[in-house]
């Protein structure tokens, strides 16, 4: 089984920025999703530049942040200040009409092409909160994947329901689960690809190596030839804490998962191949000129 270690969240502030770079540098991490409209997107592409080898998708933005456009492009979709409004307040908005997919379609080409712009390729996209998945948004984020030559897409997860320990985070995930299975999965995404992903349920610094493990065997016995684990690494500066309090992440938990030797011996041990998205997509290139 092949394994895509990936972070989320790159450019979201300094401390993400470095946490990301200490897990591909020191540890299994090989891909990561930059944050277009981040605090430290700027950063975030310098250090993409000054290692080529990491792996980059887009982390596609529409709610909680600031938006790259200006406030009238999205004013039914903003607040006050500027941000896009929550998780749950975009899905109310989608279903009113109060957002419309054109509107979202615009800020998404906007993120996509700024990271473009600096000479990033980008190999996957997936989207905070992922809020790529909700009604009327993934037809369309399908669309402008192919459209830019974004190979994968986050459309799958597939966690298996092993050491429940957040009721509301479970309430979550078996709805969205509920919502892939019966209208994502129906939704044509060729020639995208998409890798089923697994981190939903433990999200923000609460994997640790025996539920990793304990998932990692359970999808291996089930034949699954890759899966992302997605990870939040940081490095747990205040300044991060200061700014997403409310989210209760443990970023540093991630980069120490990461980086800790016992996880790069336990996965030899057990067959494991890191990988990233890019590494795949050249793999099945390969594949079908028959090389």
């Amino acid at each position: 089984m092949q394994v895509i270690f990936h972070g989320d969240d790159f450019g979201l502030t300094s401390g993400v920025n470095e946490g990301v770079i200490q897990a591909f540098q020191n540890g299994v991490l090989a891909s990561t999703s930059i944050i277009a409209n981040g605090q430290a997107v700027n950063e975030a592409i310098g250090l993409a530049h000054a290692h080529p080898d990491l792996d980059v998708g887009i982390h596609l933005v529409l709610s909680d942040e600031k938006s790259l456009l200006k406030k009238s492009s999205l004013s039914c979709s903003q607040l006050s200040d500027g941000r896009f409004p929550s998780r749950q307040r975009l899905l109310l908005n989608l279903l009113k009409r109060q957002t419309t997919v054109q509107q979202a379609e615009k800020e998404w080409r906007a993120q996509i092409e700024k990271i473009l712009s600096a000479n990033i390729p980008l190999s996957h996209l997936d989207s905070h909160q992922h809020v790529h998945l909700y009604p009327y948004l993934f037809s369309m984020t399908v669309r402008l994947g192919i459209e830019y030559n974004i190979p994968f897409i986050r459309s799958r997860i597939l966690d298996p329901i092993l050491f429940i320990n957040n009721r509301k985070r479970f309430i979550d995930y078996m709805i969205l689960k509920c919502w892939i299975a019966g209208y994502i999965s129906n939704v044509r995404i060729r020639p995208l690809k998409s890798i089923p992903s697994i981190g939903f349920l433990h999200a923000g610094g609460k994997l640790n190596q025996n539920i990793l493990f304990s998932i990692l065997k359970t999808l291996d016995e089930k034949s699954y030839p890759a899966v992302e684990v997605m990870l939040h690494p940081g490095t747990g500066d205040p300044y991060t804490h200061s700014c997403y309090r409310h989210w209760c992440y443990n970023w540093k938990n991630d980069l120490d998962l990461s980086v800790n030797p016992l996880t790069v011996q336990r996965l030899k041990d057990i067959g494991v191949r890191p990988v990233s998205h890019a590494q795949l997509h050249k793999a099945t290139q390969r594949r079908q000129k028959g090389l």
